[in-house]
């Protein structure tokens, strides 16, 4: 293949949007060996190829609000407080999930679910263990 690829390939995409979680600009992922010009990606959001629109935007999302492990166990012990348990218990539910699935990873790709940052953040170990002494302390 010669220049840069132009056609939307599902391996492609998903690269992309995993280097985005990774707090990258799409400029510089699309200046990496391999990947497409810009252009061709916002082409492709456009066009929402395979759905790649509403992930791009979940995964924009998703980096621009990421500040890290305390923000997703605050939210989980003030919701328990404020009376909207079952939203805690989703969060700590689904992150639970993504520990098990991917290992002790700092944060956490919207999109597939895969393991990005350390790979052996102490917060995310932290909440692991503040929640399995929970657990012993329930009834």
């Amino acid at each position: 293949m010669r220049g840069r690829p132009s056609h939307y390939t599902a391996d492609i995409a998903d690269r992309i949007l995993t280097e985005m979680t990774r707090d990258r600009p799409l400029g510089a992922i699309c200046r990496d060996p391999g990947m497409p010009p810009v252009r061709t990606v916002y082409q492709w959001i456009r066009d929402d190829r395979e759905g790649f629109a509403a992930r791009y935007r979940a995964c924009r999302q998703a980096a621009g609000a990421k500040t890290g492990r305390p923000t997703t166990y605050s939210p989980e012990r003030a919701e328990h407080i404020a009376g909207h348990s079952s939203w805690g218990q989703r969060l700590r539910d689904d992150t639970r999930t993504l520990i098990e699935q991917s290992g002790m990873y700092e944060n956490f790709c919207p999109v597939t679910g895969r393991g990005v940052g350390g790979d052996d953040f102490s917060w995310t170990a932290a909440m692991w263990l503040h929640w399995a002494a929970d657990q012993t302390r329930q009834p």
